[in-house]
């Protein structure tokens, strides 16, 4: 079923975790100091300890991320992706200091995820379910103050769909990724993926080809 769709360019997204971090952090210990200015003790004033608390900690990890790393930058040669398509994305994190040489296990998949919204006598009911789920496994080194990792990407012809975005029908794809040692803050990381309606050339050959 090949298609139309504009030409597949590159493109780079940008994860930035450090930043909501930071915002987290300082939104928690302006509620400590609200609640605190508020309170007359007592419960109030546990809860404003444990905000301020909270906030500070996170401020500071945030912070000391921001100092040492660049956002994490997930690169791919081909957007939007094609049905059929095998591609590799490429991660990449520039140090702003100093860092150790070494290897960066990281896991995760590839997810297509329907969702569907219908009503049911006068009841909305959504659904949701993981239509496709591709297991990553891989290492990403550190090398030169520059973190570079590559994660296969397949998208398949016979599971899921394009991105899709309906009143009633959603058709979404990301890419979740676990990376062990990289930084404090960098261990969860999510990338949203757009998929064409249209057949990659790869799957286009590989059909033409069978008898």
């Amino acid at each position: 079923m090949p298609g139309s769709s504009p030409a597949p360019t590159s493109h780079s997204q940008t994860n930035t975790t450090g930043n909501s971090v930071i915002g987290c952090g300082a939104t928690a210990l302006v509620a400590a100091v609200i609640v605190a200015a508020i309170s007359q003790g007592g419960l109030f004033t546990i809860v404003a300890v444990f905000a301020a608390v909270l906030g500070s900690v996170m401020l500071a990890i945030g912070i000391l991320e921001a100092r040492h790393w660049e956002p994490l930058e997930c690169t791919h040669s081909l957007w939007p992706l094609e049905l059929g398509a095998t591609e590799t994305a490429i991660l990449t994190r520039q140090a702003k200091t100093r860092a150790r040489n070494r290897s960066v296990q990281f896991t995760g998949e590839v997810l297509c995820q329907e969702k569907v919204t219908y009503q049911q006598g006068t009841d909305t009911v959504t659904k949701k379910e993981i239509v496709y789920r591709q297991r990553i496994d891989g290492v990403g080194e550190v090398k030169d103050n520059l973190f570079r990792a590559e994660v296969p990407l397949i998208i398949p012809l016979d599971r899921g769909g394009p991105t899709l975005a309906l009143n009633h029908n959603e058709i979404t794809w990301r890419l979740d990724l676990r990376l062990a040692n990289l930084s404090r803050l960098m261990r969860y990381v999510s990338f949203e993926i757009e998929v064409a309606p249209v057949l990659s050339s790869s799957a286009t050959n590989i059909q033409d080809a069978t008898p």
